[in-house]
């Protein structure tokens, strides 16, 4: 019951979907994000579009890289699904070292995880981006030229 009333409603909003296993083309895999810009400790739902883990040879899981293009978060490995799935990570901002995202501009791509080593998807330029802004009041203005 509870699956035809999200069914409906996703029709309803017009989104579609299709149910894991049916077959799409290997190349369409989609990773974005839900705004483009967020508050500090707002919560950044990204989304993964595309094969499941199980399509692939290695672990996937989704990456927040920093400007410096270096990998700051990661998300859980996707389901092991051969097929169509579509994967929402409710990122906290928290990175992989425990602290928090400081204000900036982050980038959104998938990785494949292989024992000694990563493999980022993609070219930097084709990744999503997002940028988190700071909290609190703005910083006071530095010291202007002497009278």
């Amino acid at each position: 019951m509870k699956i035809k009333a999200v069914i409906s409603l996703l029709s309803v909003l017009g989104i579609t979907f299709m149910m894991a296993g049916s077959t799409i083309g290997s190349s369409y895999n989609a990773i974005y994000t839900d705004q483009d810009s967020y508050n500090k400790s707002e919560t950044i739902v990204i989304t993964y579009d595309g094969l499941g883990g199980a399509s692939y040879s290695y672990p996937v899981k989704i990456v927040v890289l920093d400007d410096a293009g270096e990998i700051v978060a990661t998300s859980a490995l996707l389901p092991e699904v051969s097929g169509y799935i579509l994967f929402e990570w409710n990122w906290d901002q928290t990175l992989d070292d425990g602290s928090t995202a400081t204000g900036g501009t982050y980038y959104v791509t998938g990785a494949y995880y292989y024992d000694g080593g990563v493999i980022i998807w993609g070219s930097f330029d084709s990744y999503n981006s997002f940028t988190i802004g700071h909290q609190g009041p703005s910083p006071a203005p530095g010291p202007g030229p002497k009278p």
